[in-house]
């Protein structure tokens, strides 16, 4: 057994600069798939500041939910992803115009809502509540919890519940790798 290039592969996953290098890799998968243009067509999802928030916020979610379940060093590097999802918020608002004295506060806010919405799913998913997801998502995604049993927020569902099945199976040092798989985002007709 080589245990040198077993410990060099250990430090290069604890490396800082290459876990920010790769948790950044990773999150700009993760805001690829919040991003797929199918969300907003065919989902309905509004395509403006808080709808793609709160598909950042799921994906965000669920990754962050998987490695942190992991072990130890995943949960190390889940907390690296996470940091570089703040880093981004604040370049972000930055980017938008909002001022430095403003930034601070903005971030946080976006962060608390972040860690409700975490919290909340994490609620639906551990007690495998459909009812509450789909009122979790009606309430986030889409911003009317009138719309909990229109098949917007039942494919939704399904969607998340899948993505979190899925992201089960997957080995987090492939994750940790910045390869991670979605579900395929299914169309309406098909929900």
């Amino acid at each position: 057994m080589n245990f040198a290039g077993i410990f060099q592969g250990l430090r290069g996953l604890l490396s800082g600069s290459d876990s920010r290098e790769r948790a950044r890799a990773l999150y700009g998968e993760i805001i690829v798939q919040a991003r797929n243009p199918a969300f907003y067509t065919d989902f309905g999802v509004a395509d403006d500041v808080e709808g793609r928030f709160d598909l950042l916020a799921i994906h965000q979610f669920l990754v962050l939910r998987r490695l942190k379940r992991a072990g130890k060093i995943e949960a190390h590097f889940a907390n690296v992803l996470f940091e570089t999802m703040v880093q981004d918020l604040e370049d972000n608002l930055r980017e938008m115009g909002v001022g430095d004295l403003v930034v601070g506060k903005k971030v946080r806010k976006l962060v608390e809502g972040f860690l409700g919405r975490a919290e909340r799913y994490e609620e639906n998913l551990k007690g495998d509540d459909r009812s509450g997801l789909a009122l979790t998502v009606a309430r986030n995604i889409f911003a009317d919890e009138t719309l909990v049993d229109s098949p917007q927020v039942q494919a939704m569902v399904d969607y998340i519940l899948h993505s979190a099945r899925l992201l089960k199976s997957q080995k987090p040092a492939r994750l940790m790798q910045a390869i991670v798989a979605f579900p395929p985002i299914p169309s309406l007709s098909q929900a």
